[in-house]
């Protein structure tokens, strides 16, 4: 008795050949009932997109449906199984991150069958350096960084010829993989759509349940709220607060909140800080900023040593030129300003790709107060005048680069060339 084994082949076609029973058993591949490990991820993601739901609803309802993947895995065990073939459970881990999934045996339940996958098919010349690379970076992205699978990768990697480093979830080659998601693409557009529909699939066939809601703010959700506080608003997936908390100067002594209005980010920051068990020291809020600044005012009891922005371009993307530091299309406002004055900042670190939207910036907060800290070329924080130490930095200082070859070169040459001419 036995079997026909199908193996497609690189390039197109496929080959056939008899196999005995042994080895139908060894790679049988069992059916179970119900949606996919990658389609309960999609499901995850688009369970974070529903609106009607309360934070804490939707973090029960997203660990529940891990819960179902991981007991697809447990089934499937350690075959060799259509379901998380390939790259399948490499994404499936990703997209469970994203939706803030804090079920870390899963995500090394996933690791296990990534790394199956790459001792069955890494070394073929079908496998490119590339993908090994981008598996492990979506992985290291993922939250995931001690696991044998990177051990795996690295030595495929090497008799291939190629190299990647030791990857970490800070490392650039990891976090573009959250720059891709947060960019409005019809590649992002897709997969929230794609996540909906499985999410509305997954309920016809499975109540899921939800929690009631928790007061992000109360008292008790930091382990000691006297410690000075340091706040990124618009802190996105929250990767600077999250870095910041591993670096040996600000890992202790210091709280870290961040404050953004996507709810996906915000979600995947508090699973990533649950995941390290850090959650009381590094917390994440889905609010405004100006509203999220006010209930920081009224509910944290210790100073707030910095507030960083950090948006490559706080202009919201309309007609015309959206670098122009115009009022109603400025994200970063003179409202914004007094609100970070009202709750005591000491400092503030503004950071932005476009030199003239920093300069923009920065003229709000010395209008509020605040002048530059003199410490350092690179220096960009800002802290309020009370201190005499520092010196006042004058209109021309702080002019762009551009603007300064521009007076003392170009247009210098004009002027000469309009004389020479009269």
């Amino acid at each position: 008795e036995g079997g026909i084994g199908i193996q497609d082949l690189v390039g197109g076609g496929a080959k056939w050949r008899f196999v005995d029973d042994d080895e139908v058993t060894e790679r049988e591949y069992i059916t179970i009932k119900g949606m996919s490990v990658l389609g309960l991820s999609h499901a995850a993601v688009g369970c974070v997109e529903d609106e009607t739901a309360s934070e804490e609803e939707i973090r029960g309802k997203v660990e529940e449906i891990g819960e179902l993947a991981l007991e697809r895995i447990r089934l499937i065990e350690h075959r060799f199984h259509p379901e998380t073939m390939g790259k399948k459970a490499v994404d499936a881990a990703f997209w469970f991150a994203i939706a803030g999934l804090e079920n870390e045996e899963l995500f090394k339940a996933l690791a296990d069958c990534a790394s199956r996958e790459l001792l069955r098919f890494g070394k073929n010349n079908s496998c490119r350096d590339v993908d090994v690379k981008g598996i492990l970076e979506k992985l290291s992205a993922s939250g995931l960084e001690n696991h044998n699978v990177f051990d795996v990768g690295h030595r495929i990697l090497e008799e291939k010829g190629g190299g990647i480093g030791r990857l970490r979830f800070e490392s650039p080659r990891s976090l573009i993989w959250f720059f891709r998601q947060s960019r409005r693409t019809r590649e992002v557009r897709k997969m929230r759509q794609k996540g909906l529909r499985a999410y509305e699939n997954l309920i016809k066939i499975r109540k899921i349940e939800g929690k009631k809601r928790l007061d992000v703010m109360r008292s008790k959700g930091w382990d000691n709220e006297d410690l000075p506080l340091i706040v990124d608003i618009g802190c996105g997936m929250g990767v600077s607060l999250l870095g910041l908390d591993r670096s040996n100067e600000w890992r202790d002594g210091y709280n870290k909140l961040g404050i953004d209005l996507s709810r996906r980010g915000v979600r995947f920051g508090q699973a990533m800080s649950r995941r390290r068990r850090r959650q009381g020291n590094v917390r994440f809020i889905e609010e405004s900023a100006e509203d999220g600044l006010d209930l920081l005012k009224k509910g944290y009891r210790g100073e707030v040593e910095l507030v960083m922005i950090q948006f490559p371009t706080p202009f919201k993307l309309m007609s015309g030129n959206a670098q122009l530091p115009e009022e109603d299309g400025f994200m970063v406002t003179s409202r914004l300003a007094r609100s970070v004055r009202s709750i005591g900042a000491k400092f503030v670190l503004i950071q932005s790709n476009v030199e003239d939207v920093a300069l923009a910036c920065v003229d709000l907060f010395i209008e509020e107060g605040y002048r530059k800290v003199l410490r350092g070329k690179e220096d960009k924080r800002f802290r309020l005048e009370d201190d005499e130490e520092l010196k006042e930095v004058t209109r021309e200082e702080r002019e762009t680069e551009r603007t300064i070859r521009w007076l003392g070169g170009q247009r210098e040459e004009d002027v000469r060339r309009a004389e020479r001419k009269g």
